[in-house]
This record gives structure tokens, C-alpha cells and sequence, in this order.
């Protein structure tokens, strides 16, 4: 019989489905693993805006969480919007025992601006410092490296972890992401902008699918290269219309 490497996601549930915890399942699958998730929040939004959000009990997140633990294992974990220290302190806890690759994608706010994490940031550090990866982009980097008083590119060096800072916030038509290593050393990866208007969840696709590659034992640098290229490909898919702001890129 064959078998997927399971990933377990824990995220928001955006009901549009562009982002959160349904574009981490879709990202999963297409990349050949079995998606399992737990809903950190509820939010009120569709491809325009985000109107309102709500944390879910963190009790209920850490029996979710041992419950997938003791019959469907993870080979990887992929964190998304945690929205408050509670559920960040839940979280932490239940992953205290669990080794294994961990990726996280630190959501601060919103593409429109919307805040998603309604507690200071350096109630995240001790999650973060227990991440393989996380994948902030430039604004969230520069946060980060505010709450630890640091420089950005020296988050790798207090964090402890690999920092993937992603260029997609940025202006231009060229894009470069950066892989930041806590022994000191940087690869780049440089492409061109896809001209799509679907980038809706593009954080949470591209973490799910280094989280997905990792599960599948590939090593860290390898993982990212891929997951970088398989994004490419999936925006220049993605020509459909659903929405009338920032649509969904073509996970399958």
C-alpha cells in the first residue's frame, strides 16, 4: 500500500479559500502528502477584504492537536495565523514533545492591512526560536527584527532558525526571496513577477509546500528552490476569475 507523508497545518480558516488552512490542504495534496489541520481562528473575509476575525479556544486547539498526534503523526508541521499568545502559548506546548521539520509563516496582518496578531510579537519568539523555517516577508521581517532589536538580516542569528524573507511585497518586476541561514550563510532566489491578479494566499501556499517537500526528507535548500518554482508555475496558471479583488492561485 502506498503511503503520504502527513503535514499537519495550523492555521485560519479563510472561508473565501484562497488562504489559511484550505489553501495549506490544497498546497499539500498537490504536492503529493496528506493534509491534516486544526483551526487556530475564524475570519469574516473574501478575496477583497478582511472584516473580522475570531481566535478558537486554545483548549480546543491543544485537544485537537493530541489527538492527531497519537493516531496521524506529522512528518511535518506548518504553522499560519495564531492571532493571539494564548493560542501561540497552546500551540507551543503541544509541539513541546513533537520532533520534526516545522515551518512558519509568521502572518502579522493581512494583504489589505487587516492585523492578525492582536499581542505583542515577541510573545511569538518562543515559537518561533522552535521553528525549522519561517517565511516572513520584508514588512514582517523588519517587525520581527524590531521586537528582538535586531537587524533583519540578523534574525537567523537570535532566533536560532532559517529565515526565508520573501520579496513578493515588494515593487519591481523582478522578485527576490532570500534563504538566511543561522550559520551565517545566504542563497537568493531571483524570478520574474508573475502578471497575475490571483496572489490571494501566496505566504500560506508557499510555506505549506516547503512544509509538504521537507515531510518528504528533501533537504532544507532543496525544499525551498522547489517550492519557489512550483509557486511560479501555479501563478502563471492561475488565468481563471473567482472574486472581485485578489483571487486564488491554481493549487491543482
Amino acid at each position: 500500500m502506498n503511503t503520504s507523508p502527513v503535514i499537519l497545518t495550523l492555521a485560519g480558516f479563510d472561508p473565501s479559500g484562497g488562504a489559511g488552512l484550505l489553501a495549506d490542504i490544497k498546497t499539500i495534496h498537490a504536492l503529493g502528502g496528506y493534509g491534516t489541520g486544526v483551526i487556530t481562528a475564524q475570519t469574516v473575509q473574501n478575496t477583497c477584504h478582511v472584516r473580522a476575525t475570531r481566535m478558537e479556544p486554545p483548549e480546543l486547539i491543544t485537544a485537537q492537536i493530541a489527538a492527531l498526534m497519537e493516531d496521524t503523526p506529522p512528518a511535518a508541521v506548518k504553522i499560519g495565523m495564531l492571532g493571539s499568545a494564548a493560542v501561540t502559548d497552546a500551540i507551543t506546548a503541544a509541539l513541546k514533545d513533537w520532533q520534526g521539520p516545522l515551518v512558519l509563516d509568521p502572518v502579522i496582518a493581512s494583504s489589505s492591512g487587516h492585523p492578525l496578531y492582536h499581542d505583542p510579537l515577541s510573545t511569538l519568539l518562543p515559537l518561533l526560536r522552535r521553528a525549522t523555517l519561517i517565511t516572513p516577508n520584508h514588512a514582517e521581517a523588519e517587525q520581527l527584527a524590531q521586537a528582538l532589536d535586531c537587524e533583519p538580516q540578523d534574525l537567523p542569528t537570535a532566533l536560532g532558525c532559517a529565515v526565508l524573507r520573501t520579496g513578493g511585497d515588494l515593487a519591481g518586476g523582478t522578485l527576490t526571496d532570500e534563504l538566511l541561514m543561522p550559520e551565517g550563510w545566504q542563497q537568493t532566489f531571483t524570478h520574474p513577477r508573475v502578471d497575475t491578479p490571483n496572489t490571494h494566499g501566496t505566504g500560506c501556499t508557499l510555506s505549506s509546500a516547503i512544509a509538504t517537500l521537507l515531510a518528504q526528507k528533501k533537504p532544507l535548500e532543496a525544499a525551498v528552490a522547489e517550492a519557489i518554482a512550483w509557486m511560479q508555475q501555479r501563478l502563471a496558471a492561475s488565468t481563471w476569475q473567482i472574486g472581485h479583488g485578489r483571487g486564488p492561485i491554481r493549487h491543482l
